[in-house]
């Protein structure tokens, strides 16, 4: 019961509009019921001519209201029904228009909520997850849900008016004959609640499927180049295929349930159908029923087995968007790991130093430490470069700086300040980074750079450009700075998407830098323009380089080495060559094959 509680928190600050709207669908099922009863002076009075026989004394109210008298009977008729047709027509669009307006406002705000809570969200919470779940969270279950909040509770409120209101015609015409008619709504229910529980489970697995293969259309278009060049185009078309298979097999599943359910309403209906004849056929017989109110009576109840089969078929959709909600809400209930105190404070503009006390860090309770018993000290103005194997924790380290996670024991400070009790913002704020992969938006070069500064007039976006020598190629573009590049920037090289990276950052000028092997995945040619691009960007900045290349941290005013985990070392490039002998063997890795010698 608790996800329908949660639900119902969507739903509740919408309350007055819903609350409108059904009263106009009470009102609907109301004419509805009147229509119903008309079919009998249809049927007694002006079909058979009676036009002078008195109405019984049960349907005297409605001969009086709609004075269906005398002569001019057919004309009042038609006019009663005319109007009432009418104000039922005008209604339901009113009641349906409300609902869906409301319903695409909840979806709306619920799927503001699930990015927010996604943007909130620490970088260990994506390394845990694939993109593609998250992506079939966002899209395909809320999808879902929108069918719900749109259409099915429009259609369950009005179906449940028209079932409410001709459930009382039929009673008001016939109590016993009524009784009998409703002999099979107990097993309707049941039935209905059997399948429905079915169909949440099923679906509940049919957007899980959903999810891997959103996640596997995302690897298949990043990763093309490398199907490609592996030819590995079978192997992936048999993997998509198998998912497809599951999928197929576990919606023609909920597509078994959803086409069994109308035929068993139908065969139910007919089997009532029989003895309900037969007690008719007997009442007509002997006077205590008319052909007009038998009429009534019959239209009335097979017009109200069409709500009982809809809202059967409601209660399977329902469940559906139920099982969807749960895992919308188990998205929104994963905890934030990376979060501001209640009193946390504006970090004041760095000044003195960052600090490392005893810091260890691990990505789960079940991993390896990544970070052991961390202690470090780099000083405004330093340019402090980090060396070590692949997997020796470079990365993990300076991302803790800017509190993409928290250290597992231990702290950072900045200024003598533990970064846990500042407002990120303005810790962030402070720091500009540049990565191997560089990411880059859909949008314009402009925008792009722009990034780092939003508020940035086009002359200081084009100052920024220049100090990160990107200038130049982008004038030579067809539409420059306003030319819009391909997703993940894939319309320009390696190194123009580094450098425009670059003049991000230049633009936003913080204080403190992180470059994490910004040069690796460059030619040497597009290494050297980037460098330079580098230098430019770590003036007056204090600097902190996880370097591939050895070369590009070798002025570095200290080098920090990093092995599993552990500071093996730290000083300038002409100690350790002499001293460490984990750089000692990192450098002669590099440089041994360009006949370079080791020096002092």
């Amino acid at each position: 019961m608790k996800i329908y509680g949660r639900i119902w928190k969507l739903i509740k600050p919408h309350t007055p509009i819903i609350i409108v709207s059904t009263v106009i669908l009470s009102l609907v099922g109301l004419i509805e019921g009147l229509i119903m009863l008309m079919i009998k002076p249809i049927f007694d009075n002006v079909l058979q001519k009676n036009v002078n026989t008195p109405p019984p004394s049960k349907f005297k109210f409605l001969y009086d209201i709609f004075h269906l008298y005398g002569d001019k009977i057919l004309i009042n008729i038609a006019l009663a029904l005319l109007i009432l047709t009418l104000i039922k027509s005008i209604g339901n669009f009113s009641s349906n228009y409300l609902i869906i307006r409301t319903g695409q406002k909840i979806i709306r705000d619920l799927r503001f909520k699930i990015y927010s809570h996604l943007l909130n969200q620490s970088v260990l919470f994506f390394h845990n997850r694939s993109s593609g779940e998250i992506i079939s969270n966002v899209v395909n279950d809320v999808d879902k849900l929108q069918n719900a909040f749109s259409r099915t509770i429009a259609d369950f409120i009005r179906q449940f008016f028209s079932f409410v209101a001709l459930l009382m015609v039929i009673f008001y015409i016939d109590p016993l004959l009524s009784t009998l008619s409703l002999v099979i709504v107990p097993t309707v229910a049941l039935l209905t609640n059997y399948l429905g529980k079915k169909v949440k489970k099923h679906t509940a697995k049919s957007q899980e499927i959903l999810g891997k293969i959103t996640s596997i259309l995302q690897e298949t278009i990043i990763g093309n180049r490398i199907i490609k060049i592996f030819s590995m185009e079978r192997f992936e078309r048999n993997k998509f295929k198998k998912i497809l298979s599951n999928f197929y097999h576990v919606n023609m599943k909920n597509g078994f349930i959803s086409s069994i359910n109308p035929p068993i309403m139908e065969i139910l209906a007919i089997l009532i159908f029989v003895p309900f004849l037969i007690y008719a056929h007997f009442q007509i017989n002997k006077g205590y029923l008319s052909i007009g109110t038998f009429t009534a009576f019959f239209a009335s109840l097979l017009r109200m087995y069409d709500p009982v089969r809809k809202i059967s078929r409601m209660h399977i959709d329902f469940q559906q968007a139920v099982a969807c909600s749960e895992r919308i809400f188990n998205l929104l209930d994963t905890k934030i790991e990376v979060k501001e105190p209640e009193n946390a404070f504006e970090l004041p503009k760095f000044s003195k130093n960052i600090t490392f006390e005893n810091v260890s860090f691990k990505y789960g309770e079940n991993e390896t430490w990544s970070l052991k018993n961390i202690n470090i000290e780099i000083k405004k103005g330093e340019k402090i470069g980090i060396v070590g194997s692949s997997g020796s924790g470079k990365t993990t380290l300076v991302n803790l700086i800017p509190r993409f996670f928290d250290p597992t024991e231990g702290c950072v400070k900045i200024d003598g300040i533990d970064i846990k009790g500042v407002k990120i913002k303005s810790l962030r704020g402070q720091i500009s980074m540049v990565t191997q992969e560089t990411f880059l938006f859909k949008d314009s070069i402009k925008n792009n750079i722009r990034y780092g500064k939003w508020d940035a007039t086009d002359e200081e976006i084009k100052l920024a450009a220049q100090k990160a020598f990107a200038h130049e190629f982008i004038e030579k573009l067809k539409d420059k700075y306003d030319t819009v590049i391909g997703e993940r920037g894939e319309t320009l090289s390696g190194g123009e998407k580094q450098r425009i990276a670059i003049a991000r950052a230049i633009l936003k000028n913080a204080p403190i830098l992180i470059l994490d092997e910004a040069t690796s995945s460059l030619d040497s040619e597009s290494e050297k323009k980037v460098q330079l691009a580098l230098n430019n960007l770590m003036k007056d900045k204090t600097a902190i380089v996880i370097a591939h290349r050895l070369s590009t941290i070798k002025s570095s005013d200290r080098i920090l080495i990093l092995d599993r985990g552990e500071i093996k070392g730290e000083g300038r490039h002409e100690k350790l060559i002499r001293e460490n002998h984990i750089y000692k063997k990192l450098y002669k890795i590099q440089f041994e094959h360009k006949g370079e010698e080791n020096h002092d």
